[in-house]
């Protein structure tokens, strides 16, 4: 029964719950990682997957001394190339004002067309 688990108990299996939950998260980041890693070839993550299932700890210990230091800045190189690129900057006003009057001249805008543009502009 619930009665019958002391303090200690209690205590000692939230202390194995916890690392074991632990242990699953950095398996996965490393698990991840691996299978995402364009510098390895397949060869090396088959070694290293290997390594992972038959000496679980020490694998993940070793990976993360040999290849833990590259595991924030390829998720961050991936995560940027996934973005879209930034817009363009906007021009200025009077560099959209000059090329509303070289249209306004070349007879591409009527004067209103103009007048509205330059108000928007200057607004």
């Amino acid at each position: 029964m619930i009665a019958d688990v002391g303090l200690g108990e209690l205590l000692w299996s939230l202390l194995v719950l916890y690392l074991i939950v632990h242990l699953l998260i950095v398996t996965f980041i490393v698990v991840m990682d691996l299978i995402r890693s364009d510098d390895l070839s397949g060869f090396a993550k088959a070694a290293w997957a290997v390594v992972l299932l038959f000496f679980p700890l020490l694998g993940l210990l070793a990976y993360l001394v040999g290849r833990g230091d590259g595991i924030g800045a390829r998720n961050l190189a991936r995560e940027q190339a996934a973005l879209p690129p930034p817009p363009p900057a906007p021009a200025s006003v009077t560099a959209e004002l000059e090329s509303a009057a070289r249209l306004h001249e070349a007879g591409s805008l009527s004067d209103d067309e103009f007048r509205a543009i330059k108000a928007k502009l200057l607004s």
